[in-house]
C-alpha cells in the first residue's frame, strides 16, 4: 500500500522547515535504506 502526504505551511513555515529539514532527511534516508519508504 502506498500513501501520499500533503502538507501546508503555517506561520513561520519556511524558517521551521529550514531548521528541521536536515534531521527529517536523515530519518527518511534511514527508512529508505530499510525499504520502508519510497523517495
Amino acid at each position: 500500500m502506498k500513501f501520499v502526504i500533503l502538507g501546508y505551511d503555517g506561520p513561520d513555515g519556511q524558517a521551521k522547515r529550514k531548521r528541521h529539514r536536515p534531521a527529517h532527511l536523515a530519518r527518511l534516508e534511514a527508512l529508505a535504506v530499510k525499504h520502508r519508504v519510497i523517495l
